[in-house]
């Protein structure tokens, strides 16, 4: 009998491994719902879900990684619940670089007000110019729109 660490992991890794083929085979997904049917989708929400939170540090940054590559905004939250929890700090700037791809303006303020707490200074400076780098192009694009 498999503990419950091990079926999660199992299950989380068995979600990647989909996801890396889909991604093998030549689908060029706008958005991870716009890949799967809705059934799908919210068991794939769930596995990104778990693999965010996982112990497994692999599992833990492909699950971050993906969240901001397929566009899966309903994990903002979930992605700055880690960044609190989160020890080690490569994952906290691919947590930071995950939010900056998904967009959302109260994700990157909840990064920027984590940014002035950090005390690693190499993650600190990282999260600190993924939010000028966002509201350097959310100035720009309000910029054009006006000419």
């Amino acid at each position: 009998m498999l503990t419950g660490k091990v079926q999660t992991a199992i299950k989380a890794t068995a979600l990647f491994v989909f996801v890396l083929f889909a991604a093998a085979a030549g689908t060029q997904a706008q958005s991870f719902k716009q890949m799967v049917n809705s059934k799908s989708y919210t068991t794939g929400l769930q596995n990104l879900r778990a693999g965010i939170v996982s112990d497994n540090l692999g599992v833990r940054k492909s699950a971050i990684y993906f969240a901001g590559k397929y566009h899966v905004s309903e994990l903002t939250n979930d992605l700055l619940a880690q960044l609190q929890r989160e020890s080690d700090a490569n994952s906290r700037i691919l947590i930071g670089m995950s939010i900056y791809t998904l967009g959302e303006k109260k994700g990157i303020e909840d990064l920027q007000t984590y940014a002035t707490t950090e005390k690693n200074p190499r993650v600190k400076r990282m999260l600190e110019e993924i939010c000028n780098q966002f509201n350097f192009n959310t100035s720009s694009n309000i910029v054009s729109v006006v000419e």
